[in-house]
């Protein structure tokens, strides 16, 4: 069965997650695996032997925590709900749990609050988005869970979609209200105006394509987001130009504004 792969930390913001996680489980049918990352530290092998012991402990606590936790939020009880605890890094332990055959799908926090960058994207949500290979979920600490108004999706002249994340972002918008998807296309001013169709894959969506015009992709997105009362932004990973753009520091401020509102990302 498909997986909602829920990576925690434990913290707060890892806490809000879980809970959009396995809002999602129960949306789509699927079981919620939610899982912590133990990343050993480097040392002496006859030091490393007590801290593995130390860090296995702490992780078996901590995740019986969450588990008493869920079990109280009655809307989760027909959730299949797996716990679990991995050596190594966070990327090869979901590499481990992902299946490239599947329709899994990583729910995860966007923390962090040193800077912009990791105002949005904490580096190991950075990382994910980067090197995992599918769909992924990104919750801003403190973004509640609704589908009430709907998602907003940006593409552009090229947009193509995985068969598979085209199939999972159809059944997300039929649960919401008004079963559509806004698609929204930035046009980059002083740039040549290129003709903007639908994408073939999204011949499903009802709505017209919205045309914005901005200074930066990025930017104009996030200034769409702060005005719109959409519940989440859809982005396709495809242009490497424009996710080293959404991950750098120096991108305008404007692009906090998605810090409260979570990102559904794709694959072309």
């Amino acid at each position: 069965m498909d997986l909602v792969i829920i990576p925690t930390d434990f913290s707060d913001a890892s806490w809000n997650a879980t809970q959009h996680g396995l809002h999602y489980a129960k949306m789509l049918g699927y079981k919620a695996l939610i899982i912590y990352a133990i990343d050993k530290p480097h040392g002496s092998a006859a030091n490393m032997i007590s801290i593995d012991d130390m860090l296995k402990e702490d992780a078996k606590r901590e995740l019986r925590k969450v588990q008493k936790k869920v079990e109280v939020l009655s809307e989760f009880k027909d959730v299949t709900i797996q716990y679990d605890s991995a050596e190594g890094s966070l990327i090869d332990v979901l590499r481990e749990n992902i299946d490239p055959k599947g329709r899994d799908v990583v729910c995860m926090g966007s923390r962090g609050v040193s800077n912009i960058q990791e105002q949005l994207f904490g580096s190991n949500a950075t990382a994910v988005v980067k090197k995992i290979d599918a769909p992924i979920f990104l919750v801003p600490p403190k973004a509640e869970f609704s589908l009430e108004n709907g998602l907003t999706c940006g593409i552009d002249v090229n947009t193509t979609l995985h068969e598979k994340d085209n199939e999972l972002l159809q059944k997300i918008v039929a649960v919401t209200p008004g079963q559509d998807l806004q698609l929204i296309h930035v046009h980059v001013k002083n740039k040549k105006i290129e003709a903007i169709s639908k994408p073939v894959q999204l011949s499903w969506v009802k709505s017209d394509i919205h045309k914005i015009v901005g200074n930066e992709v990025v930017e104009a997105l996030a200034t769409h987001m702060v005005n719109s009362q959409s519940d989440g932004l859809v982005l396709i990973k495809k242009h490497r130009n424009f996710w080293e753009q959404l991950f750098q520091e120096s991108v305008s401020k404007s692009l906090a504004s998605l810090a409260f509102k979570p990102l559904i990302i794709l694959r072309s």
